[in-house]
């Protein structure tokens, strides 16, 4: 059994990256509810969804394509 990090997430060396695609018209309690948990579970670092990720300025699809290729788990 592994212990966890304070705050319920995983040790960092056990934790995945996640990557969290949803569309625009998807309901935005359930996304940002699940997201909560995904947070909860790995920790804020090691969940990305554009809305809190991308930063003002940077370019969309170049940060997309960027995060993608580093995470361990894409969920569409």
């Amino acid at each position: 059994m592994s212990s966890k990090a304070p705050g319920g997430a995983l040790p960092t060396d056990q934790a995945i990256r996640v990557f969290l695609s949803y569309r625009r018209s998807d309901d935005r309690n359930f996304v940002g509810r699940f997201h909560d948990r995904l947070v909860a579970r790995y920790g804020q670092d090691n969940v990305f969804m554009d809305i809190d990720s991308i930063h003002a300025g940077l370019n969309f699809s170049t940060v997309i394509a960027e995060q993608v290729s580093m995470v361990d788990a894409v969920i569409v």
